[in-house]
């Protein structure tokens, strides 16, 4: 019996072991892969473990916390490492490197003595020349993977720093052949894979860059990182179905944390799955409900389903955050948007204007604000900013914009209902402007019916009663283009332009002409009243 019992605590002794063990290269590997929450995370918990390798993990500890600035925690671990096996000498390697700035000739000295007694290992020879790269001491680096190539020549990790210094430093293509030789050395090698597709990621290669990634996710379908590196570069390329697929498998495993999360929920927001992007924000909320960037998407992805009293609740609440928080271009949009929906005009604008001073070259944001001055009647202003926007907008300047700052124009002469002489001469002078705009979408357009259409209405308005049939070319040439297309989407558009044009010639008092047009409009209309009073007028 007690034989069985003490074969019981040796398996469960060394299967705890291996399980410390297998967890803190878990925890090595995601902090070579960049992924330093995790990776502190999974490395916290190996620390407190006695069976985990104390001098190792505390090393890598230390190095995380050397990343994120914080000097004195990296201090503690690297000590710890020391204190736990003197012989683990990466962890002396670390206390100079936080040296090398305040005490340059004390760590040099430090460096020098651990490198020299360590000059066949190329382990430590790569992490005297990474304690150099990461004080900006690029030469000396270079000195030190020279010396870990003798030592080991086929030294993947050596040909990985040496690619991180040539990329620190622009050289993309030594970058790229450093990293490719890592690979060839030693295959799985994996944080190689990552750091030779971000040389191309972005507007480069980005095809090259995902080929690189799906190497990676080939070697080791199972892990998260590859999934999580090959969904970056997919979102990069702007395959954004392959980017969700391949981050929801990161996103659903243990090791993700809030930022990957954030990163997810925003991957589904621009590729337009605004209820699924909801879905994850509101599930990170529940376990922190002030997480700013995960309220920022909320709002967003409200507005963009039309949930605008939801979205305008989570936006108050995100703009009223304690503590300082850094708004973006995009939050002042979709605060302003969604004021405006809910009909909180001069709220709306005073969030588009903030938007505006945030980035004054994104010049789109004039047309909200055109918007929604337009919306209150304040159609000058409108004007004003739709004319800034085609000044400033460059290549964002569409036919279609041409086309709204006409109907602002139109909208601008309609609301004139004054008929004394100055304010007919205004809101001539606001029509004929909106006629040299559609002019304008109807040249650029010719196969639009839209640019003749209102064209005809501009000239209809400044000719309300026919008399001079300005709009009558205009009402024809539309026509023609509604009649082509073959179709009965604008059956309305169709019947105005019949009815103007029989209209006019029973001004004209051509009787049998203005006839045939009504008549067509009973074809199309059999119960328009207009037109049944208009033939038994004639």
């Amino acid at each position: 019996m007690k034989k069985k019992l003490l074969l019981t605590i040796l398996i469960n002794s060394i299967l705890f072991s291996t399980f410390a063990l297998e967890d803190s290269k878990k925890g090595i590997e995601f902090y070579k892969f960049g992924a330093m929450e995790p990776a502190k995370m999974i490395l916290l918990n190996s620390y407190k473990s006695s069976s985990a390798d104390q001098a190792e993990v505390s090393y890598y500890l230390g190095e995380i916390y050397f990343s994120e600035g914080k000097r004195d925690s990296a201090d503690y671990y690297f000590k710890q490492g020391l204190a736990a096996n003197p012989e683990y000498v990466l962890n002396e390697v670390g206390l100079a490197k936080l040296q090398l700035k305040s005490n340059q000739t004390a760590a040099e000295a430090s460096l020098k003595k651990t490198g020299d007694k360590n000059k066949k290992k190329a382990d430590v020879l790569v992490a005297i020349a990474k304690a150099y790269f990461q004080n900006g001491m690029n030469e000396k680096a270079m000195e030190y993977i020279a010396n870990a190539k003798k030592a080991n020549s086929k030294y993947a990790e050596a040909y990985v720093l040496e690619g991180d210094i040539y990329a620190s430093g622009k050289e993309s293509g030594k970058a790229a052949g450093a990293y490719e030789q890592a690979l060839n050395f030693d295959p799985n090698v994996k944080e190689a894979y990552v750091r030779y597709a971000e040389i191309y990621s972005g507007g480069i290669n980005p095809r090259l860059s995902i080929e690189v990634l799906e190497r990676l996710v080939a070697l080791d379908p199972s892990s998260p990182l590859a999934q999580r590196a090959v969904a970056d570069a997919y979102y990069n390329a702007g395959q954004f179905g392959k980017a969700v697929a391949a981050y929801s498998k990161y996103a659903a495993s243990e090791y993700s944390s809030p930022a990957d999360l954030s990163k997810y929920a925003s991957i589904l927001f621009y590729s337009g799955d605004y209820a699924k992007s909801s879905e994850v924000a509101l599930s990170a909320l529940k376990k922190n409900p002030d997480d700013f960037v995960m309220n920022r998407l909320l709002m967003y992805n409200l507005f963009e389903q039309k949930k605008y009293s939801e979205g305008l609740a989570v936006a108050e609440k995100l703009m009223n955050m304690k503590g300082k928080q850094d708004f973006i271009y995009l939050d002042h949009v979709y605060y302003g948007r969604l004021l405006q929906k809910e009909k909180k005009m001069n709220e709306a604008l005073a969030q588009f204007e903030k938007a505006r001073a945030t980035e004054p070259g994104k010049a789109a944001i004039l047309k909200e604000l055109a918007d929604v001055h337009e919306a209150m009647g304040e159609y000058d202003k409108a004007i004003a900013h739709y004319e800034t926007f085609l000044k400033e907008g460059g290549d964002e300047v569409k036919v279609s914009d041409y086309f709204t700052l006409g109907r602002s124009f139109y909208s601008a002469g309609n609301a004139i209902t004054e008929t004394d002489k100055e304010s007919l001469a205004k809101k001539t002078g606001y029509l004929t402007k909106a006629d040299e705009y559609f002019a304008y979408v109807a040249e650029k357009s010719p196969n639009s019916y839209l640019g003749n259409l209102w064209r005809a209405r501009a000239n209809s308005a400044i000719d309300p009663e026919t008399e001079q049939g300005l709009a009558k070319p205009y009402y024809e040439a539309a026509l023609e283009i509604l009649l082509n297309a073959g179709n009965n989407k604008n059956v309305k558009e169709v019947i105005e332009s019949y009815s103007y044009l029989g209209y006019y010639y029973f001004v004209k008092n051509d009787k049998e002409t203005s006839k045939s047009y009504w008549s067509k409009i009973l074809e199309l209309d059999p119960d328009n009243e207009t037109a049944k009073q208009a033939l038994k007028g004639i």
